[in-house]
This record gives structure tokens, C-alpha cells and sequence, in this order.
């Protein structure tokens, strides 16, 4: 008994043809029959392998975190800001010894005290005036050449624009005791930066030298061309930009206050400071700083926290660049990772191409060994009811046949009984009757015995019935062969799938 299969069909979208449907495709039949989902987890473990090197390399042979080119560029920064500061002082305590001794000359006080002053002025591009102010703080003689100033109070001399520091610095200036600190101010009319000297004589006189602070730093202050970006600051007392090179922020005044960061910074260490958002130039700095005993002052320097010395072999590992050779380093591992990995990955697609095909056909013959299995179970079953019926029917006719020979068998004395008692009578006809009624009892006494023995003797009922019983088991274990083969199948596919 074949199994009538059905097909369905459905319009075609020009609507003059018919075709079959087919089962829809998911995405993850997609992704295994064509190989995505083995490439997608391929590349992740590739991924997992080349980060594994690339950190190792990083760390060992790079600066992640910048720690190390920040130390490099701070021990450079110190190593400016030390000579910037050094050459600064130098000049200042030249100057400052050049008028201490000066003041000690007896000869400043007599007439000729113009001209020594005078000689010290034009010794010095840098001077803007030298004068002797008594404590009443009007001007003695000064090194002008016509001695203009002299008798000129020091607030009306127009020396610069701004004389009260001046005046203080000459009142503060006192026989015995150090030199005063030097005072640093801008003129308003020239635009530029001085800074002012004061030593006292012995006749409680004071000698006031001004000098240009500009052209004192001319050749002291100057950029490292090893470090890029960088900008120098010279702070006075009080912590005021006197002097400044380098990039800096639009707007920048000079003798402006610093941000208290920078004011505070007066470590003299090489381990810079990392100064965040800095307004002087608009961008997170390393600093550092080294004081100024001359200026009691302190020199600053400073770079961008990105910076990379010029002169550094290992900058291609520097912080920035971090990234850039993570990057490589994977790209580089998963090209060789691929290529390697290739020669393997083909062959193990080809299998499970074909694995894929082979369990395709064996899931086909056991759906159609189920579907034998099944017709043929309903064959004996139609069968063994058809049996058992039969057997009902001759169990029937057994008893019948039985009965049959049974009264037969208790009918014939009697018939034999009537015919002794007609044997001598005068009605023939009588006898003869009775006489063939007896003899077909007989036969049909004998038939029925004969029927009633056969049929019980006869084996071929039950040998059908163990027939059926045989046909029906193997159906049963035909069937369940077909379901464990299909479960196999499924299995092997799984496991094929699961290569990719």
C-alpha cells in the first residue's frame, strides 16, 4: 500500500505558471550552508590570538600609558629649565654685583660720580638708567650725559611710568643689610618689561640702576629645539610673567598672574607636573619648575603632555601611537592566522558539504522506510482481523457440523427400530422409505463427523496467525529502524554542523 504524497502549489507572479513551494530559509540555514558563521567565529577567535601578542608586545616593548615618554620629556623640560635658570641668575647677579660694587666705590659721591656713572650706562646695552638718589628721594646725578635728572625727584623723573616701585625699592634699600629683591615692572609707553637694581652707600645715599629686562634675556632665554611646542615662562616675586617664549594661549599679557598651579610650582625636581587645561596655552602641559635666587623668581617650563622628543628612538612606541601598533600587530597576526588556517578550513567545508548532501538522501530513505513500514503494519493488521474472522466462521461451522452429526446419531435407532417393525409388514412402500431415510442419515452423519474432525485438526488458522504476528513485529522493528536512523542522521548533521 503506497503512501499518496501531496504537493502544494501557488501562483506564479506573472500568473501563468505554477510553482511547487518551497520550505522557507532561515538565517541560520543561511549562515551554515554558506560558510558565514564559521568565517564570523573564525575571525572572533583570530581576534581573541592577535590581542593576546599585541598587548604583550605593547607592554613590554611600548608606553600605553605615556608614564615613560612623560619622565623623558620632563627630565628634557628640567634639563632646560635648570640652564634657562642658571644663565637668568647669572646675568642678574652680574648685574646686581656690578652695582654693589659700584656703590662701594668713595669716588660715585664726588664730582666725578657722573662720570662713573655715565661709563656704566653705556657699558651695558641693556641699562635704561643709572642714578644716585639721596633718602629724600630726589636724584643726585644720573649717567645722562647732560646730568638732566639731577635734582629731579625720582616720582617726577619719568624714568618709567610707573615710579612708586621704584621708590620703594630705593627706601628699601638700607646700609648693612642685603639687597633688596629686584623690582619688575612694564612701562606703559614702551610696552616693555623692567626690571630695577638698588644698592646703598655708605653715606645712606642709594644707587638705582634700570635695565631692560627684554634685552637682558636677549641671548639667555631661548627654546630647546629638542622639544617641540615648548614655552618658557620667567616668573618675578610675585609670580607674575616677566618674561615669556613659546606657543601660548591668544590674549597673554605680561606680569599677568599665573593659575595657582603654575605659581605653586617651584619643585626643582625632574618629575613634571601635569597641568590639565592650561590657560597659558590653551592645552594640557607637563611642567616643571627651578627657582631663581637672583630674581627670587622661578623659571617655568613648559610642553604639551602629547610631546615627543625629536631625538627619542623609541617614540614609535610613545602613547599616541599605542593604537596605530595594536593595530598592526592584530591586522599582521590575522593575516598569517588566515593564511595558515586556510589549507584547514577548505577541507572541513568540503566534508561537511557533502556530509550535508549523504544525511539529506539518508533522511529521505528513512522517512521512506517509515512510511513502508507503516503501510505494511496496516496490511497485517487488515489481515489478522480478516483471520480472525475466519476463525470465527470455522469455529462456527464446527459446531454446526457437530450438532448436526450429533442428531443424526441419535435418530438412527429410532429410524432402525421403525424399519424392524415394517419389515414384515404388508406396507413395502413404508420400509423402503424408512430404509433410505436411514442410509442418508448415515451419510450425513459421517459427512458431518468427517467436516467437524478436519476443520479441528486442521493447523493452517494458527500457522497464519503466527504469520500475521511475525509480519507484524517486523513491521514494528522496520519502523523503529527508520526512526533510529533518522535520529543518527540528525545527529551526524549536527555534529557536521557543528565543524562550522
Amino acid at each position: 500500500m503506497q503512501p499518496v504524497e501531496h504537493a502544494s502549489f501557488s501562483l506564479h507572479p506573472d500568473g501563468a505558471k505554477f510553482v511547487e513551494n518551497q520550505p522557507s530559509v532561515t538565517l541560520s540555514d543561511l549562515l551554515h550552508r554558506t560558510g558565514f558563521g564559521l568565517k564570523i567565529r573564525f575571525l572572533f577567535a583570530l581576534t581573541l590570538i592577535a590581542l593576546l601578542p599585541s598587548v604583550a608586545l605593547i607592554l613590554l616593548l611600548g608606553d600605553p600609558t605615556g608614564a615613560g615618554q612623560q619622565g623623558t620629556v620632563g627630565v628634557a623640560l628640567f634639563a632646560q629649565a635648570q640652564a634657562q635658570a642658571q644663565a637668568i641668575n647669572q646675568v642678574i647677579s652680574e648685574r646686581q654685583t656690578s652695582v654693589r660694587n659700584l656703590a662701594n666705590e668713595r669716588q660715585i659721591g664726588r664730582t666725578n660720580g657722573q662720570l662713573v656713572l655715565q661709563a656704566a650706562q653705556a657699558s651695558d646695552p641693556s641699562s635704561l638708567a643709572w642714578v644716585l638718589v639721596n633718602p629724600a628721594g630726589t636724584i643726585v646725578t644720573s649717567g645722562d650725559p647732560q646730568n638732566a635728572l639731577a635734582g629731579t625727584a625720582l616720582t617726577q623723573a619719568h624714568l618709567v611710568s610707573s615710579p612708586a616701585p621704584l621708590l620703594q625699592l630705593v627706601q628699601a634699600a638700607t646700609p648693612g643689610t642685603a639687597l633688596p629683591a629686584p623690582a619688575i615692572e612694564r612701562d606703559a609707553q614702551s610696552k616693555q618689561v623692567w626690571l630695577a637694581l638698588a644698592a646703598p652707600l655708605p653715606e645712606r645715599d642709594v644707587l638705582l640702576a634700570v635695565f631692560s629686562l627684554p634685552q637682558l634675556l636677549q641671548h639667555v632665554m631661548i627654546t630647546s629645539n629638542n622639544i617641540n611646542s615648548s614655552t618658557s615662562l620667567l616668573l618675578d616675586q610675585r609670580d607674575r610673567i616677566a618674561a615669556s617664549m613659546g606657543a601660548q594661549a591668544p590674549g597673554q599679557q605680561l606680569l599677568e598672574a599665573v593659575p595657582t598651579g603654575l605659581a605653586t610650582l617651584r619643585s626643582n625636581t625632574a618629575n613634571p607636573t601635569v597641568v590639565a587645561n592650561d590657560p597659558l596655552t590653551g592645552r594640557t602641559d607637563l611642567a616643571v619648575g627651578v627657582t631663581i635666587p637672583a630674581l627670587h623668581g622661578c623659571y617655568i617650563a613648559l610642553a604639551s603632555r602629547e610631546t615627543t622628543l625629536v631625538s627619542n628612538n623609541s617614540s614609535v612606541f610613545a602613547g599616541r601611537n599605542t593604537p596605530l601598533l595594536l593595530l598592526g600587530v592584530f591586522v599582521a597576526v590575522v593575516l598569517v592566522a588566515t593564511w595558515v588556517a586556510l589549507p584547514i578550513i577548505r577541507p572541513i567545508r568540503r566534508a561537511t558539504r557533502v556530509i550535508e548532501a549523504t544525511t539529506d538522501h539518508v533522511r529521505t530513505m528513512a522517512a521512506d522506510a517509515r512510511t513502508i513500514a507503516d503501510d505494511h503494519l496496516v496490511g497485517t493488521t487488515i489481515l489478522s482481523g480478516a483471520s480472525k474472522k475466519l476463525a470465527g466462521r470455522r469455529q462456527t461451522i464446527i459446531r454446526d457440523t457437530t450438532l448436526i452429526a450429533q442428531t443424526c446419531r441419535a435418530a438412527l435407532p429410532h429410524l432402525q427400530s421403525l424399519s424392524h417393525g415394517l419389515q414384515g409388514s404388508q406396507e413395502k412402500w413404508a420400509f423402503t422409505e424408512i430404509t433410505a431415510l436411514y442410509q442418508s442419515l448415515q451419510q450425513i452423519h459421517a459427512a458431518a463427523t468427517v467436516i467437524a474432525d478436519g476443520l479441528g485438526k486442521d493447523a493452517s488458522h494458527d500457522q497464519l496467525e503466527q504469520a500475521m504476528l511475525g509480519a507484524h513485529d517486523i513491521s514494528r522493528q522496520f519502523r523503529m529502524a527508520g526512526q533510529q536512523l533518522d535520529l543518527e542522521t540528525r545527529q551526524l548533521e549536527t555534529a557536521a554542523r557543528s565543524l562550522i
